[in-house]
């Protein structure tokens, strides 16, 4: 079990965050997480969870509590837009082999299921944090109103522009891989596939995705170079169908489906990891330590490995900073290979030109 008394002070609320905690609280660290959101609301779109993912909540206790909020896939399919499969995978099987499911929720889902394992008290939205001091006695964090919290380690799970890790290397820039992604949410029609079978369509210099999230909701995403978004003059809806309309059944029918106000559109970056994350009793995890492109789906599940392993380290703890550098030794080289493997699919799914159009053929 941990040092008595030892005290995490987490900075950001997102499954990163949250899992940290629950994962804290089970080797008996107390823990504290500043959320700067002022509540939690259903905002953003669908991500998946995969098998080494789930395999984490299920240790952890809390993969029933997320299964009741997710829809469970068994197929995953890699399209040409024409519609001829290129790939497919029978996750169902993996999953009943390895006894962990492969899932989609939405976002706001997940965080709800995480929140309610976590229970009241240690969770403080509304709080921004600008920087963290470190001193002999002890880390504290300055909040807006005058005060400070003070822990023994603080975890950065602030996102891609963290705070933390700023306030550690100050500023590094981004990696920015020359794409935005859209995601949307609509009504799913049942002759829309079926309900346990996800997957992507690769284009020249496009890809379109969609995963259901019920059997009346489906979430889907879809990769664009960054100028063809930047054209005041046309609509969203018109900006992808003239891209993805004549992409093969029922990607027209998705985007026709979705009111605008149900799509988000982010910018994509990412950043070489580098090593360590942290320095003294300040680590990172998840997006503030390593941000990756979305082409792998593993974004959320990195950070909850993440999770885990702190959690672990803690808990061995004789020496808190050794043990933080030993976290960040142990997750290195795994999240280095995701953030690479991340970003040659991006550039296999979404590539326009002769050489991605050849990896594509290849597959």
């Amino acid at each position: 079990m941990s040092s008595p008394g030892l005290k995490v002070v987490v900075v950001g609320g997102g499954i990163g965050g949250l899992t940290a905690a629950i994962a804290l609280r089970r080797v008996g660290i107390q823990v504290a997480v500043l959320e700067q959101a002022p509540a939690y609301q259903r905002i953003g779109a669908g991500l998946t969870l995969q098998i080494n993912a789930t395999s984490v909540l299920k240790r952890l206790g809390i993969l029933s509590a997320v299964e009741a909020k997710a829809n469970p896939l068994r197929r995953l399919i890699i399209r040409f837009p024409s519609g001829r499969i290129v790939q497919e995978w029978d996750v169902g099987a993996l999953a009943d082999e390895l006894g962990a499911p492969f899932l989609v929720i939405h976002r706001a889902d997940l965080q709800s299921a995480l929140l309610d394992a976590l229970g009241t008290g240690s969770v403080t939205t509304g709080v921004r944090v600008d920087r963290v001091i470190e001193d002999d006695q002890a880390i504290r964090v300055p909040l807006p109103d005058g005060s400070t919290i003070a822990g023994d380690v603080v975890v950065g799970a602030d996102g891609l522009k963290s705070v933390v890790r700023r306030s550690l290397w100050g500023e590094e820039p981004l990696r920015p891989a020359g794409y935005v992604a859209w995601r949307g949410l609509c009504r799913r029609e049942p002759d829309w596939e079926r309900v346990d079978q996800g997957g992507e369509t690769w284009g020249d210099g496009a890809a379109f995705g969609f995963m259901p999230l019920s059997e009346t909701q489906l979430y889907w995403f879809a990769t664009l170079p960054a100028d063809e978004t930047n054209q005041r003059l046309k609509t969203i809806h018109t900006t992808l169908l003239e891209r993805f309309g004549s992409w093969h059944e029922p990607i027209r029918a998705i985007i026709e489906s979705t009111a605008t106000t149900e799509m988000i559109c982010t910018e994509l970056f990412d950043r070489r990891p580098r090593f360590p994350w942290g320095r003294g009793r300040i680590t990172l995890l998840g997006d503030a330590a390593h941000p990756m492109l979305p082409h792998q789906g593993q974004g959320g599940c990195q950070a909850i490995e993440d999770a885990v392993v702190l959690a672990r380290c803690l808990a061995e703890a004789n020496d808190v900073v050794a043990a933080l550098r030993r976290y960040e030794h142990q997750r290195h080289r795994r999240v280095r290979r995701v953030v690479a493997d991340s970003r040659r699919i991006c550039r296999m799914a979404v590539g326009a030109g002769l050489f991605p159009r050849l990896l594509r053929s290849w597959i």
